[in-house]
């Protein structure tokens, strides 16, 4: 599914037209895992990240369908939809951070900050349409959360083997786990005006990237 994104840009509707088949494949695959593994966290860790990254992309298609408008909050909406299905792409299988990388600790700081950009750029728009201000935090939430995660396995990346992997494998499979069933859910929470929540969230953004208690994996 990489194959589709290439930096931040998202070829949608290539992806779109051999979804349905890719989906058909994952179905196959979960059954078989299933059935004959039911007990392989790491499969099953596998299994998730990959059902999460297929949901990612074909929301992302409905997005980038709906949202065509060249107007500020459109553009940047677009924006962070791409960034959040790009972010996928620097996991491996397990959805552990790549360890190969070019200066991987740099690189997640300035996607850091390029979300960080949009989300000030966003919080100066006015007369937003309906549900506009709840869909952008919706995905710079996902964003963020994607980044957090990045970003705290990022200082031991290079360590990382077949040991390490095994004992965290239960918990990016329980992470991406929570992301696929609470997908809809949450998309409903942020759905229509939170307007009222931005001075919040602009005051917290001041300094979010604190991230050492959030880190999954723990040695």
């Amino acid at each position: 599914m990489t194959s589709f994104v290439k930096e931040r840009s998202f070829d949608s509707e290539a992806f779109a037209k051999v979804q349905p088949k890719i989906d058909r494949d994952i179905q196959d695959v979960a059954e078989c895992v299933h059935k004959k593994a039911p007990d392989d966290t790491l499969l099953l860790s596998q299994l998730e990240f990959v059902k999460s990254t297929s949901q990612d992309y074909l929301h992302a298609v409905e997005y980038l369908r709906y949202y065509t408008s060249y107007n500020n909050s459109q553009q940047l909406a677009r924006s962070v939809i791409k960034l959040n299905v790009f972010l996928s792409t620097l996991q491996d299988s397990f959805g552990i951070p790549k360890r190969d990388i070019i200066d991987y600790d740099d690189f997640i700081a300035k996607n850091i900050d390029l979300l960080e950009l949009w989300a000030s750029m966003f919080l100066q728009l006015k007369e937003l349409p309906p549900g506009m201000d709840g869909f952008f935090d919706f995905q710079y939430a996902r964003a963020r959360q994607r980044l957090q995660w990045l970003a705290c396995h990022g200082k031991d990346h290079g360590s990382w083997n077949a040991a390490t992997i095994s004992t965290a494998a239960d918990r990016v499979y329980l992470y991406y786990k929570s992301i696929v069933e609470n997908g809809q859910s949450l998309k409903r929470k942020f759905k229509g005006s939170l307007r009222g929540k931005k001075e919040n969230r602009a005051r917290n953004n001041r300094n979010p990237w604190q991230i050492s208690r959030l880190c999954y994996l723990k040695r």
